[in-house]
């Protein structure tokens, strides 16, 4: 008798089993037979990410994560070049998501071309390390700055670092060069950014607004008469963990970064109050933002293996990674026999399959001594 009712229990489930498969069937086949479909569908669901993430991929300039290379993964290119430097945990304790700058002659620099001339905000995680042939103990550095042009000393650049002994000691800055729309604020004891501890520090700077700095998603201070603009970005480099000069070419040689740097970015637009503390409190499972749905040209000369079987029906390949964090990859292909000739993807960013393919794209045009190796994925 067990045996018997053991049976129709498990042909009962085979039947469940095989008529949600073929419902599973029939829709996949409808939609590969309806392409707009498809795409109505994905961008509906990109609508829903959009409701859960922090920022606006269209406001987002660059993004450099500093897991394991120095690429921006905004979509933009602004992909950075590494001077002697490693990769270390990040203030989630996730290996290889920081990198390391060791001071002199350690840094990261790359061309400002397409960073922001006048608003724009920065968002980065910092590490600063114990130096004891310094007298301020390796407090001291420029964490972020790009931008500059040829005989200009000043007003043509933007720069942020903490402790400049040159100027406001025990403090956050952010100026133009020679103390031009600085704007600090001072921490006698610098209790809000310990050594050996991360610290998250944000910069929003816009006209009729001015410049403000946020510590750990706090507004700490806010100076609405100084506006860190007008910078010069055409041919000028963008440096990570040192100062470039105002010339926008030449590297600072004091003041090196000590400690590690994550999670980098800048905006065109005022990141707000919540935002920014949004992002200081972020989790691993936090949607910074999600790059937009894209369509990519096709390369006529690009074969059937590259690109999948060519054939009379539409095909459809979607693929998750998971959900959170930059964890979801969407990478959707649509191809008809006529005149289905594109394809389509969403992609969030932080995933190592994206960071892969950006990197692929780029070691393709770079020298070989550029040439860098990304993430196992």
């Amino acid at each position: 008798m067990y045996a018997r009712n053991l049976v129709k229990q498990t042909a009962s489930v085979v039947s469940t089993l095989a008529k949600t498969l073929n419902v599973v069937r029939r829709g996949l086949v409808m939609l590969a037979q309806n392409p707009p479909l498809v795409f109505a569908i994905l961008a509906s669901y990109q609508a829903i990410l959009a409701q859960a993430q922090i920022l606006s991929a269209d406001d987002v300039v660059g993004y450099w994560p500093m897991e394991g290379n120095a690429l921006d993964i905004s979509g933009n290119n602004n992909h950075g070049k590494e001077h002697l430097i490693t990769y270390v945990e990040d203030h989630f304790g996730n290996q290889n998501k920081a990198a390391y700058f060791f001071g002199d002659q350690s840094y990261i620099d790359g061309n400002s071309t397409g960073l922001p001339q006048g608003t724009k905000s920065v968002s980065v995680w910092v590490l600063p390390n114990h130096r004891e042939d310094t007298p301020n103990k390796g407090r001291e550095g420029w964490i972020f700055g790009y931008g500059g042009a040829p005989g200009v000393t000043s007003g043509k650049s933007f720069i942020l670092g903490i402790n400049n002994i040159y100027t406001v000691p025990n403090s956050y800055e952010v100026q133009s060069h020679f103390k031009t729309n600085i704007v600090t604020y001072v921490d006698s004891e610098m209790s809000n950014i310990p050594l050996g501890k991360w610290t998250h520090i944000g910069v929003t700077t816009a006209p009729y607004i001015g410049t403000k700095i946020y510590i750990n998603g706090e507004l700490v201070v806010h100076e609405p008469n100084a506006f860190v603009g007008n910078t010069a970005v055409d041919g000028a480099k963008f440096t990570i963990g040192c100062l470039v000069w105002p010339d926008g070419q030449t590297i600072f040689n004091s003041q090196w970064w000590h400690g590690a740097i994550s999670k980098l970015l800048i905006t065109s637009n005022v990141i707000t109050s919540k935002q920014m503390s949004d992002i200081a409190s972020a989790t691993q499972n936090t949607t910074l933002f999600t790059l937009p749905v894209e369509t990519l040209p096709v390369d006529e000369d690009e074969n059937v293996e590259d690109n999948f079987e060519h054939s009379t029906a539409s095909k459809v390949l979607a693929t998750a990674t998971g959900v959170g964090g930059g964890a979801l990859v969407v990478y959707s292909i649509f191809r008809g026999a006529s005149y289905y000739r594109e394809k389509r993807h969403t992609q969030n960013i932080g995933t190592p399959e994206y960071t892969q393919r950006l990197m692929d794209g780029f070691n393709a045009d770079a020298p070989d001594e550029q040439k860098q190796q990304g993430p196992a994925v």
